[in-house]
């Protein structure tokens, strides 16, 4: 028996494991949010009263940032 290859069922190869743009600006746009909301908690705490939640929600607030910037960058 011979083997089709699995392109051959599609007419452009990139109908094949897409995923919506609908979603992936959905999810660019919760790790915004989310980004926005450490912000506003971020400027609630006072770094010399509290450093550990301090650093914590600063480093946290920096990486949805980096992540939202990828998306920027790719989609």
């Amino acid at each position: 028996m011979i083997q089709k290859n699995i392109y051959d069922y599609f007419d452009c190869s990139s109908d094949f494991l897409t995923i919506p743009d609908s979603l992936i600006t959905f999810s660019r746009d919760i790790v915004f949010q989310t980004w926005q909301i450490l912000e506003r908690q971020l400027n609630q705490v006072d770094p010399g009263r509290d450093p550990e939640v301090y650093r914590a929600l600063d480093s946290r607030a920096a990486a949805i940032f980096d992540i939202w910037l990828g998306f920027r960058g790719r989609f």
